[in-house]
Protein backbone atom coordinates (compact mmCIF):
# COMPACT_ATOMS: atom_id res chain seq x y z
CA UNK A 1 0.00 0.00 0.00
CA UNK A 2 1.30 3.30 -0.88
CA UNK A 3 1.28 5.92 1.73
CA UNK A 4 1.89 9.90 1.16
CA UNK A 5 2.02 12.73 3.61
CA UNK A 6 0.27 16.07 2.88
CA UNK A 7 0.79 19.38 4.73
CA UNK A 8 -2.05 21.34 6.00
CA UNK A 9 -2.37 24.86 3.92
CA UNK A 10 -4.74 26.78 6.86
CA UNK A 11 -1.67 29.77 7.33
CA UNK A 12 -1.19 29.25 11.13
CA UNK A 13 2.44 28.63 12.70
CA UNK A 14 0.84 25.89 14.86
CA UNK A 15 1.59 22.28 12.97
CA UNK A 16 0.51 19.09 14.31
CA UNK A 17 3.69 16.23 13.95
CA UNK A 18 0.57 13.31 13.83
CA UNK A 19 -0.49 12.20 10.62
CA UNK A 20 -3.60 11.17 9.92
CA UNK A 21 -5.98 9.94 7.61
CA UNK A 22 -9.81 9.54 7.70
CA UNK A 23 -11.74 6.29 5.61
CA UNK A 24 -15.09 6.51 6.04
CA UNK A 25 -16.93 2.69 5.32
CA UNK A 26 -20.57 2.08 3.57
CA UNK A 27 -22.45 -0.60 4.09
CA UNK A 28 -25.65 -2.11 2.85
CA UNK A 29 -28.19 -3.82 5.42
CA UNK A 30 -29.82 -6.92 4.25
CA UNK A 31 -32.53 -6.68 6.25
CA UNK A 32 -34.26 -4.69 8.58
CA UNK A 33 -31.31 -2.89 10.64
CA UNK A 34 -31.53 -1.14 14.07
CA UNK A 35 -28.97 1.21 14.66
CA UNK A 36 -27.91 2.38 18.24
CA UNK A 37 -27.87 5.84 19.62
CA UNK A 38 -24.12 5.59 20.45
CA UNK A 39 -23.50 2.96 17.37
CA UNK A 40 -19.25 3.57 17.76
CA UNK A 41 -19.25 0.92 20.77
CA UNK A 42 -21.08 -1.84 17.97
CA UNK A 43 -19.04 -1.23 15.30
CA UNK A 44 -15.87 -1.06 17.91
CA UNK A 45 -16.81 -4.68 19.35
CA UNK A 46 -17.49 -6.10 15.84
CA UNK A 47 -14.05 -4.62 14.33
CA UNK A 48 -11.88 -6.20 17.21
CA UNK A 49 -13.50 -9.71 17.11
CA UNK A 50 -12.97 -9.55 13.61
CA UNK A 51 -9.54 -7.94 13.31
CA UNK A 52 -8.08 -10.58 15.87
CA UNK A 53 -9.94 -13.24 14.15
CA UNK A 54 -8.24 -11.63 10.68
CA UNK A 55 -4.50 -11.23 11.99
CA UNK A 56 -3.98 -12.81 14.93
CA UNK A 57 -1.24 -15.87 13.69
CA UNK A 58 -1.13 -17.44 17.01
CA UNK A 59 -4.52 -18.06 18.46
CA UNK A 60 -4.15 -16.78 21.75
CA UNK A 61 -6.83 -15.19 24.40
CA UNK A 62 -4.19 -12.40 25.63
CA UNK A 63 -1.62 -10.70 23.70
CA UNK A 64 0.51 -10.14 26.47
CA UNK A 65 4.01 -11.95 25.96
CA UNK A 66 3.41 -12.69 22.23
CA UNK A 67 6.24 -13.02 19.91
CA UNK A 68 4.89 -11.04 17.19
CA UNK A 69 2.60 -8.65 19.25
CA UNK A 70 4.66 -5.63 17.75
CA UNK A 71 4.13 -7.15 14.41
CA UNK A 72 0.04 -7.52 14.45
CA UNK A 73 -2.52 -5.04 12.92
CA UNK A 74 -4.86 -6.32 15.91
CA UNK A 75 -2.36 -5.66 18.49
CA UNK A 76 -0.90 -2.19 17.09
CA UNK A 77 -4.75 -0.54 16.79
CA UNK A 78 -6.47 -2.18 19.62
CA UNK A 79 -3.87 -3.00 22.26
CA UNK A 80 -0.91 -0.87 21.48
CA UNK A 81 1.73 -2.42 23.94
CA UNK A 82 4.35 0.61 24.35
CA UNK A 83 6.90 0.11 21.93
CA UNK A 84 10.54 -1.11 23.06
CA UNK A 85 12.58 1.49 25.16
CA UNK A 86 9.66 4.09 25.45
CA UNK A 87 10.08 6.53 28.33
CA UNK A 88 6.77 7.40 28.78
CA UNK A 89 3.90 5.50 30.23
CA UNK A 90 6.16 2.93 30.89
CA UNK A 91 3.78 1.27 33.81
CA UNK A 92 0.86 0.99 32.00
CA UNK A 93 0.32 -2.14 29.45
CA UNK A 94 -0.96 0.08 26.66
CA UNK A 95 -0.46 3.29 25.53
CA UNK A 96 -3.47 5.62 23.36
CA UNK A 97 -4.66 3.56 20.24
CA UNK A 98 -3.90 4.98 17.21
CA UNK A 99 -7.45 4.37 16.22
CA UNK A 100 -10.99 6.48 16.44
CA UNK A 101 -14.21 5.26 15.58
CA UNK A 102 -16.42 8.14 14.96
CA UNK A 103 -20.19 7.67 16.38
CA UNK A 104 -22.66 8.03 13.65
CA UNK A 105 -25.58 10.41 14.37
CA UNK A 106 -28.01 9.21 12.36
CA UNK A 107 -29.79 6.64 14.67
CA UNK A 108 -32.37 4.09 14.19
CA UNK A 109 -34.59 1.52 11.86
CA UNK A 110 -32.61 1.39 8.76
CA UNK A 111 -35.35 -0.47 6.25
CA UNK A 112 -33.54 -3.50 4.37
CA UNK A 113 -31.01 -2.62 1.32
CA UNK A 114 -30.29 1.17 3.34
CA UNK A 115 -27.09 2.44 3.47
CA UNK A 116 -24.82 3.28 6.59
CA UNK A 117 -21.78 4.91 7.26
CA UNK A 118 -19.01 4.03 9.92
CA UNK A 119 -16.16 6.84 9.89
CA UNK A 120 -12.51 6.21 11.75
CA UNK A 121 -9.66 8.06 11.90
CA UNK A 122 -6.04 5.97 11.88
CA UNK A 123 -3.30 7.92 13.83
CA UNK A 124 0.22 7.69 12.49
CA UNK A 125 1.95 5.96 9.39
CA UNK A 126 2.25 3.09 11.12
CA UNK A 127 -1.56 2.54 11.60
CA UNK A 128 -2.53 3.62 8.39
CA UNK A 129 -0.21 0.59 6.87
CA UNK A 130 -3.06 -1.80 8.50
CA UNK A 131 -5.51 -0.08 6.60
CA UNK A 132 -6.15 -3.67 4.28
CA UNK A 133 -6.46 -5.45 7.27
CA UNK A 134 -9.21 -3.03 8.40
CA UNK A 135 -11.20 -2.81 5.25
CA UNK A 136 -11.08 -7.16 5.23
CA UNK A 137 -12.13 -7.07 8.95
CA UNK A 138 -15.24 -4.86 9.07
CA UNK A 139 -16.43 -6.68 5.74
CA UNK A 140 -15.66 -10.09 7.78
CA UNK A 141 -17.58 -8.22 10.40
CA UNK A 142 -20.59 -7.05 8.70
CA UNK A 143 -21.25 -10.47 6.99
CA UNK A 144 -20.93 -12.14 10.74
CA UNK A 145 -23.83 -9.57 11.21
CA UNK A 146 -23.99 -6.97 13.66
CA UNK A 147 -26.63 -5.63 16.66
CA UNK A 148 -29.09 -6.98 18.83
CA UNK A 149 -30.65 -9.01 15.40
CA UNK A 150 -27.42 -9.95 13.80
CA UNK A 151 -28.19 -7.92 10.58
CA UNK A 152 -25.84 -8.62 7.92
CA UNK A 153 -24.20 -5.93 6.14
CA UNK A 154 -22.53 -5.96 2.69
CA UNK A 155 -19.40 -3.41 2.67
CA UNK A 156 -19.67 -1.75 -0.84
CA UNK A 157 -16.72 1.40 -0.90
CA UNK A 158 -14.37 2.95 1.27
CA UNK A 159 -13.30 7.26 0.58
CA UNK A 160 -11.22 8.91 2.13
CA UNK A 161 -10.78 13.06 2.11
CA UNK A 162 -7.60 14.14 0.92
CA UNK A 163 -6.75 18.01 2.15
CA UNK A 164 -10.49 18.73 1.78
CA UNK A 165 -11.13 17.93 -1.39
CA UNK A 166 -13.83 15.29 -3.28
CA UNK A 167 -13.58 11.96 -0.96
CA UNK A 168 -11.40 9.41 -3.12
CA UNK A 169 -12.92 5.94 -3.34
CA UNK A 170 -10.50 3.76 -2.45
CA UNK A 171 -11.87 0.01 -2.17
CA UNK A 172 -15.04 -0.58 -4.02
CA UNK A 173 -16.52 -4.20 -3.77
CA UNK A 174 -17.10 -4.64 -6.87
CA UNK A 175 -13.52 -3.02 -8.65
CA UNK A 176 -11.19 -3.89 -5.79
CA UNK A 177 -7.47 -2.62 -6.61
CA UNK A 178 -4.55 -1.10 -5.26
CA UNK A 179 -4.79 1.26 -1.73
CA UNK A 180 -3.09 4.24 -2.07
CA UNK A 181 -3.57 6.56 0.87
CA UNK A 182 -2.58 9.69 1.89
CA UNK A 183 -2.12 11.14 5.47
CA UNK A 184 -2.60 15.02 6.07
CA UNK A 185 -0.36 16.92 8.68
CA UNK A 186 -3.18 19.14 9.93
CA UNK A 187 -2.82 22.76 10.81
CA UNK A 188 -5.39 24.61 12.49
CA UNK A 189 -7.35 27.50 10.87
CA UNK A 190 -6.55 30.93 13.14
CA UNK A 191 -8.16 31.35 16.12
CA UNK A 192 -11.66 32.95 16.21
CA UNK A 193 -12.03 36.26 17.42
CA UNK A 194 -16.13 35.94 18.48
CA UNK A 195 -16.90 33.24 21.14
CA UNK A 196 -17.59 30.02 20.16
CA UNK A 197 -19.37 27.18 21.21
CA UNK A 198 -18.64 23.46 22.03
CA UNK A 199 -21.15 20.55 20.98
CA UNK A 200 -20.42 17.37 22.75
CA UNK A 201 -22.26 14.77 20.79
CA UNK A 202 -21.36 12.06 22.61
CA UNK A 203 -20.63 11.30 26.48
CA UNK A 204 -17.21 12.71 27.76
CA UNK A 205 -15.39 10.56 29.95
CA UNK A 206 -13.25 12.76 32.25
CA UNK A 207 -11.30 11.05 35.51
CA UNK A 208 -9.34 13.47 38.03
CA UNK A 209 -7.98 11.67 41.39
CA UNK A 210 -9.55 8.43 40.38
CA UNK A 211 -13.40 9.86 39.78
CA UNK A 212 -15.34 11.01 36.85
CA UNK A 213 -15.96 14.42 36.69
CA UNK A 214 -19.73 15.38 36.53
CA UNK A 215 -21.65 17.94 34.78
CA UNK A 216 -22.16 20.06 37.57
CA UNK A 217 -17.88 20.04 38.37
CA UNK A 218 -17.20 20.20 34.59
CA UNK A 219 -14.73 23.09 33.85
CA UNK A 220 -12.85 24.22 30.38
CA UNK A 221 -9.62 23.17 32.27
CA UNK A 222 -10.81 19.71 32.45
CA UNK A 223 -10.81 19.75 28.48
CA UNK A 224 -7.92 21.06 28.09
CA UNK A 225 -5.95 19.06 30.39
CA UNK A 226 -7.04 16.25 28.71
CA UNK A 227 -6.82 17.34 25.52
CA UNK A 228 -3.08 18.27 25.48
CA UNK A 229 -2.27 15.12 27.17
CA UNK A 230 -3.95 13.02 24.84
CA UNK A 231 -2.04 14.94 21.56
CA UNK A 232 1.38 15.25 23.13
CA UNK A 233 1.04 10.98 23.79
CA UNK A 234 -0.03 10.09 20.06
CA UNK A 235 2.47 12.47 18.82
CA UNK A 236 5.11 10.80 20.88
CA UNK A 237 4.30 7.27 20.00
CA UNK A 238 2.36 7.69 17.03
CA UNK A 239 3.59 10.15 15.04
CA UNK A 240 6.73 12.32 13.71
CA UNK A 241 8.21 14.09 16.63
CA UNK A 242 7.94 14.57 20.46
CA UNK A 243 6.60 17.62 21.30
CA UNK A 244 8.00 20.12 23.47
CA UNK A 245 5.33 22.96 25.11
CA UNK A 246 4.84 24.65 28.27
CA UNK A 247 2.09 22.73 29.58
CA UNK A 248 2.11 24.71 32.74
CA UNK A 249 1.84 27.78 31.27
CA UNK A 250 -1.26 26.27 29.04
CA UNK A 251 -2.98 24.71 32.09
CA UNK A 252 -2.58 28.24 34.00
CA UNK A 253 -4.29 29.58 30.90
CA UNK A 254 -7.30 27.11 31.21
CA UNK A 255 -7.64 27.25 34.59
CA UNK A 256 -8.52 31.03 33.91
CA UNK A 257 -11.55 30.22 31.84
CA UNK A 258 -15.39 29.99 32.65
CA UNK A 259 -18.05 28.62 30.69
CA UNK A 260 -19.88 31.94 29.47
CA UNK A 261 -23.34 29.90 29.41
CA UNK A 262 -23.65 25.78 29.39
CA UNK A 263 -26.30 23.18 29.61
CA UNK A 264 -24.45 20.34 30.47
CA UNK A 265 -25.87 17.09 31.96
CA UNK A 266 -24.66 13.72 32.42
CA UNK A 267 -25.14 10.89 30.70
CA UNK A 268 -25.34 7.39 31.79
CA UNK A 269 -24.69 4.39 28.81
CA UNK A 270 -24.42 0.82 28.89
CA UNK A 271 -22.71 -1.21 26.93
CA UNK A 272 -22.32 -4.71 26.72
CA UNK A 273 -18.68 -6.49 27.07
CA UNK A 274 -18.29 -9.78 24.98
CA UNK A 275 -14.61 -10.34 26.56
CA UNK A 276 -15.90 -9.42 29.86
CA UNK A 277 -19.65 -11.67 29.22
CA UNK A 278 -21.41 -8.57 31.34
CA UNK A 279 -23.07 -5.25 30.51
CA UNK A 280 -20.66 -2.03 32.32
CA UNK A 281 -22.33 1.36 32.32
CA UNK A 282 -20.22 4.60 31.85
CA UNK A 283 -20.96 8.02 32.56
CA UNK A 284 -20.47 10.99 30.25
CA UNK A 285 -20.65 15.00 30.26
CA UNK A 286 -22.95 15.71 26.73
CA UNK A 287 -24.94 18.98 26.09
CA UNK A 288 -23.12 21.80 24.48
CA UNK A 289 -21.25 25.40 26.41
CA UNK A 290 -20.06 28.46 25.11
CA UNK A 291 -16.96 29.96 25.41
CA UNK A 292 -14.95 32.88 24.72
CA UNK A 293 -11.24 32.69 24.02
CA UNK A 294 -10.03 35.84 23.66
CA UNK A 295 -6.55 36.51 25.33
CA UNK A 296 -6.34 32.59 25.77
CA UNK A 297 -5.38 32.22 21.56
CA UNK A 298 -3.09 29.81 22.39
CA UNK A 299 -5.36 27.12 23.83
CA UNK A 300 -6.98 27.04 20.29
CA UNK A 301 -5.22 24.86 18.08
CA UNK A 302 -5.72 22.20 21.00
CA UNK A 303 -9.51 22.31 21.02
CA UNK A 304 -9.88 22.66 17.32
CA UNK A 305 -7.48 18.98 16.75
CA UNK A 306 -9.83 17.48 19.51
CA UNK A 307 -12.73 17.82 17.08
CA UNK A 308 -10.52 14.92 15.17
CA UNK A 309 -8.91 12.94 18.26
CA UNK A 310 -12.20 12.77 20.57
CA UNK A 311 -11.05 13.93 24.75
CA UNK A 312 -10.84 11.36 27.39
CA UNK A 313 -11.53 7.97 28.14
CA UNK A 314 -13.17 5.06 25.91
CA UNK A 315 -12.15 7.22 22.46
CA UNK A 316 -11.56 4.43 20.47
CA UNK A 317 -15.42 3.76 20.86
CA UNK A 318 -16.78 7.04 19.57
CA UNK A 319 -16.75 8.67 23.39
CA UNK A 320 -15.74 12.27 23.60
CA UNK A 321 -16.44 12.98 20.03
CA UNK A 322 -17.35 16.86 19.86
CA UNK A 323 -17.79 20.06 17.53
CA UNK A 324 -17.08 23.26 17.48
CA UNK A 325 -19.05 25.72 16.07
CA UNK A 326 -19.48 29.68 16.17
CA UNK A 327 -18.02 30.42 12.08
CA UNK A 328 -17.81 28.30 9.17
CA UNK A 329 -14.48 27.53 9.19
CA UNK A 330 -14.18 26.08 12.85
CA UNK A 331 -16.92 23.45 12.90
CA UNK A 332 -15.88 19.72 11.55
CA UNK A 333 -19.22 18.35 11.26
CA UNK A 334 -18.32 15.86 8.79
CA UNK A 335 -14.76 15.36 9.37
CA UNK A 336 -14.33 13.35 5.88
CA UNK A 337 -15.15 16.65 4.25
CA UNK A 338 -13.50 19.50 6.09
CA UNK A 339 -10.26 21.04 4.21
CA UNK A 340 -7.08 20.49 5.94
Amino acid sequence: MQLTITRGTAGNSFEYALPLAEFRFQFRTESDFFLPRFNASMWRGALGHALKRTACVTGARDCGGCLVRDNCAYSCLFETPPPPGADRMCRYNSVPHPLVIRNNPRSGHILPGGELDVDTMLLGTRAVSWLPYLIHALERAGQSGLGRDRVRLSLLRVEQSVAGQPPVRLWDREEGGAIRTDLRLLQPPEAPEDSIRIEFQTPLRLVSQGRVIRAEQFQPVHLWRSLTRRLSMLEYFHGESSREADFKALHRSALALAWMDHQLRDRQWVRYSARQKRRIPLTGVTGWAQLDLQGRTELWPWLWIGQFLHAGKATIMGLGQYRVTGHDKLAVPDPLRVAG
